[in-house]
């Protein structure tokens, strides 16, 4: 998965924390990835004579910002789905844009735009979540588990859709969930009840079987797939597109996302159509299924013996065809519902957006670094003799304002400290202080920051 960088830094002394007076912070400075607050403070020099001391903040992070065309602005992301009169759910304010069907038959569920480059319209994913089934490595053999079935959408946050009872049969108890967010779109299944057999039911061996989810992409951009070998010795495809990747999935009990499990996923061709198939080892899945007491079905060897046994990937496509509703009348919309799913076993992926971090860059405290298409200059402040004083403003304002103005960037607690992601920092009175932060990962609990 990929990982979110948040990088600010603070030039002015902090001993102005505890006192001083202060202009009201103002934008500056704004792009994708990036804002600048500057504001004066007023100090007294060495003969005790007031001088005006200019300052500058730069919040940093992915995707904070969009350009609206009707405004030709940037204004701040937005987490958030619209239903529109058609029953679908829209998700407009952000550098990527997301159209999700209200019926997971529909062809396709969800349609994702991709940010553009150079004022060019982005590529388009669309992708429909199709069957679960057993994949044998060393044999090839697969059976089909279930496959997605008609299932109406439902609006349990602002920025996630949840499609209940997701999957056929009256064994594979599982939902889908989308969530869209400022710098990513996932996709994650959530098995809440019986997996669909075992292995064994069919003799395979439980050791060598994948559970896998086939997602179909319509007409999808060629991504650059980069390979890299899991710690369990499956191979994995980094998917990168023009302004996306998709990374690496991970599967948790819900509420216990720190002890995860890799997911590997590939980019497959498969009877002249194409799907994202994602893959975890079958005994590693079982053990997060008993963990969160999702017991076997001991009715499901039973209801799953008609399933035959197939040869190959394309074979399994071969076997369950094009089963999906194109361009149907709809009566159904997504609707508003308050319950999210709180128990079961997630397997996901993520549509990441590019970051917006500097890449190796270096900072001090004497200066400040703005950045300007990409390319970072120094600005050194330089203090001004004051004509007269601007508003003043306590300390305690000021940090109320800057909380306000860097949303999940900066916060200020006491004087002579600042807070970033969670960790205090002090610095001396006079020294500016350069802080970073790391954010766990889902995957790779210290990578993402």
């Amino acid at each position: 998965m990929k990982s979110y960088h948040y990088l600010c830094l603070l030039a002015l002394p902090l001993g102005l924390w505890a006192q001083g007076t202060f202009e009201a912070p103002a934008v500056t400075d704004i792009g994708p990835n990036h804002r600048v607050l500057s504001w004066n403070s007023v100090e007294l020099d060495s003969a005790g004579n007031e001088i005006v001391v200019p300052h500058e903040v730069i919040a940093l992070g992915d995707a904070i910002h969009w350009l609206n065309p009707l405004t030709g602005q940037y204004e701040e992301s937005v987490e958030a789905f619209e239903i529109t009169a058609q029953g679908y759910a829209l998700a407009q304010r952000g550098q990527h844009k997301v159209i999700v069907a209200p019926d997971l038959l529909e062809t396709p569920a969800v349609d994702l735009e991709l940010p553009g480059v150079d004022g060019q319209p982005g590529q388009r994913l669309r992708i429909s979540p199709r069957f679960l089934s057993f994949f044998e490595v060393t044999t090839g053999k697969n059976v089909l588990l279930g496959e997605a079935k008609s299932s109406v959408g439902e609006l349990v946050a602002s920025n996630v859709i949840v499609f209940p009872d997701a999957f056929d049969g009256e064994v594979v108890d599982a939902a889908i969930r989308l969530s869209y967010r400022k710098s990513s779109f996932e996709q994650d299944l959530i098995w809440q009840g019986g997996l669909g057999g075992a292995p064994e039911d069919w003799n395979l061996d439980p050791a060598s079987v994948l559970v896998e989810l086939y997602s179909e992409c319509l007409d999808p951009p060629t991504p650059r797939r980069v390979r890299q070998v899991l710690a369990d010795g499956l191979e994995d495809e980094r998917l990168e597109f023009e302004t996306a990747t998709i990374g690496r999935g991970i599967a948790y009990i819900l509420g216990q996302e720190a002890e995860s499990v890799e997911l590997s996923k590939t980019w497959a061709e498969l009877d002249g159509r194409v799907f994202i198939v994602e893959s975890i080892p079958y005994l590693k899945l079982r053990e997060l299924m008993e963990r969160a007491g999702l017991a076997r079905n001991d009715g499901e060897k039973r209801m799953l013996a008609g399933r035959q046994v197939v040869q190959g990937r394309e074979g399994l496509v071969r076997q369950v065809g094009a089963k999906a509703r194109k361009s149907a009348p709809l009566v159904a919309a997504i609707r508003p519902q308050r319950t999210m799913p709180r128990r079961g076993v997630v397997a996901d992926y993520r549509v990441d957006l590019p970051g917006g971090g500097p890449p190796g860059g270096v900072f001090r405290s004497d200066s400040t670094l703005t950045p300007r298409s990409r390319a970072w200059r120094r600005r050194r402040s330089r203090p001004e003799r004051a004509s007269r004083a601007p508003p003043a403003r306590n300390s305690r304002s000021m940090c109320r304002s800057l909380g306000r103005d860097l949303p999940r960037v900066l916060s200020c607690s006491e004087p002579r400290t600042t807070t970033v992601l969670g960790k205090s920092c002090q610095a001396p009175p006079t020294r500016p202080r350069v802080t970073t932060g790391t954010r766990p990962s889902k995957s790779a609990p210290a990578e993402r920051s």
